[in-house]
């Protein structure tokens, strides 16, 4: 089974509660066959919005790069390039499962 893990940040950017959580399941489900990607947030900036794909110990984790000056948090504001990557990225994997985890960047 693919799977994939939304949440918004990831290690080793930050290593807190729900994201060690994510990190560990990911490991496990791993560990079980599966296939696991991390799509996450981020507090680093680009000059354009991008994902920055990257493999740690096995497990492709993708962070949303927002564009430099924009809010790093969570606005009410759409955001079409945030929706057009994520597009991108789903049609890529084309998980059978997406675990929302949660999402502050």
């Amino acid at each position: 089974m693919k799977i994939l893990q939304v949440v918004h940040s990831f290690p080793p950017e930050a290593i807190a509660g729900t994201e060690s959580y994510c990190e560990s399941l990911c490991r496990c489900l791993l560990q079980r066959g599966h296939a696991c990607f991390v799509l996450a947030g981020s507090t680093r900036c680009a000059q354009e919005a991008t994902l920055a794909t990257v493999d740690q110990d096995g497990l492709l984790v993708s962070r949303y790069l927002k564009v430099e000056g924009q809010p790093r948090g969570w606005t009410d504001e759409y955001d079409p390039d945030a929706e057009g990557l994520t597009r991108r990225l789903l049609t890529l994997v084309h998980p059978d499962v997406v675990h929302l985890h949660h999402w502050l960047h």
